[in-house]
């Protein structure tokens, strides 16, 4: 895996959330536990934002919804 450097994070958004969540083999995660660690790209991102494209993911089917937690489909 190589890692990307962007200077403009903000521009990017859908494109980081989606290389965050595939970067590990197994993740599950909850939509605040993400919030936070997307904070390390410098994101600054509201619940309801983030939650409106991990529903996106998971209309997709890329990912998995659960109770009270999401995780990575075929990971």
């Amino acid at each position: 895996m190589c890692k990307v450097v962007m200077k403009d994070s903000v521009g990017n958004i859908e494109f980081i959330i989606y290389n965050h969540l595939f970067s590990k083999d197994t993740y599950r995660f909850t939509v605040a536990q993400l919030v936070d660690e997307l904070h390390q790209y410098n994101l600054d991102l509201s619940l309801e934002f983030v939650q409106k494209e991990i529903d996106i993911f998971v209309k997709s089917g890329l990912v998995n919804q659960n109770f009270r937690s999401y995780s990575i489909c075929g990971r």
